[in-house]
């Protein structure tokens, strides 16, 4: 069967793929550091046959029980689910969703989530908790619960931006004081920030504390300049 499938014309293949991925296959998002990652994958008790996918397109191949689990790289996703959306029929809408997330964010990257992105994460999850018996809701539930955390972090950040000075040096830890938040989320809003042109990052020298990064808020006119 894998030669079969190898020398098979692109049609072909692409059809075979998704006629896996709607029987065997599973795509969605997992919420890793909260970060939002796509993933797709086959699980099957025959791990010769996943290998037969993996010559197109390869991944991570681990043991569960009896089976056997292929993860797509991450960097193939896209290109895999271009390829098999146009012959999927039962997980047709959720390569969409993930497809237009995935868009959206090649070209923002390193950025704060857009409310567009928020939204296709939220109806994916919807769409999984119709889908999955009650008994197997608690991991949509936990990824729910982490993004909704976030989003809520991320609503608050252009408020907490209000607290700073203007043109005045902050360091990272008086930051963090004033926000009450951890030391890494602080430092990753400051880092979304700066990406937006909002705050600048500078070697100072400190009193005391020799020379240290310090974070100042760009006055409201410099940023109209510069946009």
């Amino acid at each position: 069967m894998a030669k079969a499938i190898i020398t098979a014309s692109y049609e072909a293949q692409s059809a075979w793929l998704a006629g896996i991925m709607d029987s065997d296959g599973t795509m969605g998002f997992r919420v890793i550091h909260n970060r939002i990652n796509p993933f797709a994958g086959v699980t099957n008790t025959s791990e010769e046959f996943l290998e037969t996918i993996s010559q197109l397109y390869p991944g991570y191949t681990c043991s569960i029980g009896d089976s056997f689990q292929l993860t797509i790289y991450k960097q193939l996703i896209p290109e895999f689910l271009r390829r098999i959306l146009p012959y999927l029929i039962i997980k047709k809408y959720r390569a969409e969703l993930i497809l237009k997330f995935i868009d959206s964010r090649s070209i923002r990257k390193g950025t704060s989530y857009t409310q567009e992105e928020i939204q296709i994460f939220k109806t994916y999850v919807s769409l999984m908790k119709k889908l999955l018996p009650n008994t197997n809701r608690s991991a949509i539930d936990r990824l729910l619960k982490v993004f909704e955390k976030y989003e809520r972090t991320r609503l608050n950040t252009y408020d907490w931006l209000e607290k700073l000075e203007e043109n005045k040096p902050y360091t990272t830890r008086d930051i963090v004081k004033l926000f009450g938040l951890r030391y890494d989320s602080t430092f990753r809003i400051l880092k979304s920030l700066h990406r937006e042109g909002l705050i600048q990052r500078e070697k100072r020298p400190l009193l005391g504390s020799g020379v240290s990064s310090v974070w100042i808020r760009i006055s409201r006119e410099e940023v109209i300049k510069e946009k």
